[in-house]
């Protein structure tokens, strides 16, 4: 791949700083002509092509503008008629960053489409500059994450994707559980009923075994089951384990709901999911799903002006570090 001159190699080349570069080419009236007219003669004689949409997009900040006129990022995802509450976070993070930084968001339903070509073809009649591509339940058509035009991030957490990333940290969700419920001598279960198709289920899992087994006999106790099995099954092991517990840690809040009314956990004991929504009034772990969605349009717009660790070669994974709320919403 060949490397675009950057205001960097263009600094270089003329004695100034960067910045100065970066006002000049965008004709900003602090540096003088006379400056300008030799940068603007340096950058042409370097090869230096500027991208449209991103020059005309520095000149509006610049200006102070908030109007995208036309510079439009798609929200690519299954079906957003049926989305899940997650997925509308995302969302909701991706059109805040967006216009914070002068894009506009078009949002792209999979189901409305013959076939990812179809769409692909769209967002490129569009011109739409980079595609942030929703969470799905689904295993995602292959030519929708592959390197390409337009540059595109993926943004969830249900599916583990060959394609640049940003995700909740669900480690660091176990572990910040296990830090504000385990002190003090406090006796923690982790129950976690999981889906076997599900990558974050298995991150998860994978995370709670691993911090269960590091802390030894002091650490927590880990309850595993299957929602392809038998829920009572699960539900059993769990009120036994209640009898010498002050804690129970489950992943969402369906699973803390059903804990409760089997009543298999005693009234007064804490039971925090590792993943709260909005709303729910509970202590637990806040997995900043609105966050991920700006994290990832922040990915997309580094591609779009092809940092160099931001190529087709690279493929990155960004994790948002959770936070733990005593009663989300």
């Amino acid at each position: 791949m060949e490397r675009r001159i950057s205001y960097a190699d263009i600094a270089v080349a003329a004695g100034v700083d960067k910045s100065t570069v970066s006002l000049a080419l965008s004709g900003h009236p602090r540096i003088p002509e006379t400056t300008r007219a030799r940068i603007r003669e340096v950058a042409k004689r370097l090869g230096y092509a500027p991208d449209p949409a991103l020059a005309s997009l520095a000149a509006q900040r610049w200006q102070g503008r908030r109007d995208h006129k036309g510079l439009v990022l798609a929200f690519v995802c299954d079906d957003i008629r049926a989305a899940e509450p997650e997925l509308k976070a995302y969302l909701a993070g991706v059109r805040r960053q967006a216009k914070l930084l002068g894009y506009g968001v078009e949002v792209f339903s999979l189901a409305d489409y013959p076939s990812v070509a179809a769409l692909l073809r769209v967002v490129e009649q569009r011109g739409l500059r980079g595609m942030v591509i929703g969470q799905s339940r689904r295993d995602l058509p292959a030519e929708l994450l592959a390197a390409g035009e337009p540059p595109r991030v993926h943004c969830g957490f249900l599916r583990d994707v060959a394609c640049d990333t940003v995700r909740p940290d669900l480690a660091a969700a176990v572990s910040l559980a296990w830090r504000r419920l385990g002190g003090g001598g406090r006796r923690v279960v982790i129950g976690l009923e999981v889906e076997r198709g599900l990558h974050s289920d298995h991150a998860i899992l994978g995370a709670a075994r691993a911090l269960a087994e590091a802390e030894g006999r002091a650490g927590p106790r880990l309850v595993v089951g299957w929602l392809d099995r038998d829920e009572e099954e699960w539900l059993a092991r769990l009120a036994k384990a209640a009898e010498r517990a002050d804690a129970l840690v489950v992943l969402n809040g369906k699973q803390r709901e059903r804990v409760r009314r089997a009543k298999v956990w005693p009234a007064g004991a804490v039971v925090a999911p590792l993943h709260l929504l909005a709303g729910e009034k509970a202590p637990g772990v806040d997995l900043r799903l609105e966050e991920v969605g700006r994290v990832a349009v922040n990915l997309l717009e580094l591609k779009m002006r092809r940092v160099p660790l931001a190529t087709a070669a690279f493929r990155q994974t960004l994790e948002v570090e959770p936070r733990w709320a005593e009663a989300a919403g």
